[in-house]
This record gives C-alpha cells, sequence and structure tokens, in this order.
C-alpha cells in the first residue's frame, strides 16, 4: 500500500531559479570539463619531434574539421579522438561551429617550436 506523503516544498536561495534542464540535455559543467580534456588531449596529439617528418595526418575535431595531428594511430591521436567522441556523446556539437578552416596542404605543415612548445604547426603560425 502506498502512502500518500507530500513532496517537501522546494527551497531555492536567490541565486537560484526554478528552471532545470529537460531530460537529456547537457549537462554545462560535465561540457566545460569535456571541453577542458579535448583541449589537452589536442595539444597533446600535435606534440611531435623536431625533424621527424610528422605532422602530415589529420583527425576530425568535434566541429568535424581535418585538425592535424603528429602521427596517425598513435596513442595521443587517438585519445584525441576518443575525446572527441566522448564531448559530441555527452554535449553534441558545439554551436560555435562554423565553415571549417582550410589547412592547406598537410606537407607544408611543420613540427616547429614557436613561443618555446613543439608542435605541428601551419606555415602562418
Amino acid at each position: 500500500m502506498e502512502s500518500a506523503v507530500a513532496d517537501a516544498p522546494l527551497v531555492m536561495d536567490a541565486n537560484e531559479t526554478g528552471t532545470t534542464d529537460a531530460p537529456g540535455d547537457p549537462d554545462a559543467s560535465a561540457c566545460a570539463a569535456l571541453a577542458g580534456d579535448l583541449a589537452k588531449a589536442k595539444a597533446r596529439a600535435r606534440d611531435c619531434m623536431l625533424a621527424s617528418g610528422q605532422c602530415t595526418t589529420t583527425v576530425n575535431d568535434e566541429c568535424d574539421c581535418p585538425v592535424i595531428v603528429a602521427t596517425a594511430g598513435s596513442a595521443a591521436s587517438t585519445d584525441y579522438s576518443n575525446a572527441v567522441a566522448a564531448y559530441l556523446a555527452a554535449c553534441k556539437k558545439p554551436a560555435t561551429c562554423g565553415t571549417c578552416p582550410q589547412l592547406g596542404a598537410t606537407a607544408s605543415w611543420a613540427c616547429l617550436q614557436p613561443m618555446g612548445v613543439i608542435h605541428c604547426t601551419p606555415p602562418s603560425d
């Protein structure tokens, strides 16, 4: 037999609102954390070794745009692809996605050390 107990009233402080996310809506704080993970994974995937012949392959980012990475199939590139998939599964494609940038010929990218960081660098960096 079910008891007829009323729910306690919802008490909010002055900073809260009565709205909640609809089921299935991405959690903003979770998406922000995943975006941070995504940025770190992308940076690791672009890390390279000077004079290595790396930086000639791409993987797709969260906007489905190609991103140059150091080595195809490396742990870092795979981690980045997995981070993209996790982000898209939880947060969907960002509203900020637009037209993908033109990468130019991947052969023109190089492993350089601008500003002290060694990573795949486009000719314009």
